[in-house]
């Protein structure tokens, strides 16, 4: 009887914690770090939040437009090229759990000339096989400050977030349709500064006049005939 009213308690405790905890972020030792991450699935925006005065992640510091997977498959190590499904890569990977990742939109090969544009024109829509794409810029970021960051958020919300969702780029009818335009990489023509018209070249100098020869008058460059002498002035009448 006393095993079955201890088995009974035990069930009733298990049960009391799941509905405490449940839908509570999975938080870690590192709570104190300094940036936390919320993707809104809903409007496919990222954004990172710091801490405030209180210890509390409430100061959003970026936002980031992103795709997200298409069937909600969104639910921690770093690469700087990873294969993604399908057999093509991203730059600048950060894993969320699991298999899915922050990484830049692919690349045909680990060659960052070889960007799918038309997937990246697709950045701030549902697009994804589950991983959240970004930017390459977006992408390193996160990369960079990997171990900085305390936790990832996944929700669905109307409202993108305190900051808004910023402007997804389009680079379809571009001259580097191949290269993100945010990518710092020093190949990246999009980083080139802007041609500058050259310098018309001078005009030549004029030759100079030769000296006048011995006994000749040296030209003035004045066409205006001098006055008739006295008494020769022709009166023009008739």
């Amino acid at each position: 009887m006393k095993k079955g009213i201890l088995k009974t308690l035990c069930g009733l405790m298990a049960a009391l914690m799941l509905l405490v905890f449940a839908g509570t972020p999975v938080t870690t030792q590192a709570a104190k770090l300094p940036y936390y991450i919320k993707i809104n699935r809903q409007q496919n925006c990222v954004t990172v939040y710091a801490l405030d005065s209180k210890g509390k992640y409430t100061k959003p510091v970026k936002a980031f437009a992103c795709s997200v997977g298409v069937n909600n498959a969104t639910p921690t190590a770093k690469y700087r090229w990873h294969t993604l499904m399908g057999g093509v890569y991203g730059q600048y990977c950060s894993r969320i759990h699991g298999g899915v990742l922050f990484h830049s939109v692919f690349y045909s090969s680990q060659d960052p000339s070889k960007l799918a544009y038309n997937s990246y024109n697709r950045l701030g829509q549902t697009a994804s096989h589950g991983c959240v794409r970004l930017n390459v810029e977006d992408a390193k970021w996160i990369y960079d400050n990997k171990y900085d960051i305390a936790g990832v958020t996944i929700y669905d919300s109307d409202d993108p977030g305190p900051l808004g969702k910023p402007s997804a780029p389009s680079i379809g009818g571009s001259a580097y349709p191949g290269w993100d335009p945010t990518d710092p990489d020093s190949d990246n023509p999009w980083n080139r500064p802007a041609d500058v018209t050259p310098e018309p070249d001078p005009e030549p100098e004029p030759d100079p006049e030769p000296d006048p020869e011995p006994g000749e008058a040296p030209d003035t460059g004045d066409d205006t005939q001098p006055d008739p002498a006295p008494g020769g002035e022709d009166t023009g009448g008739e």
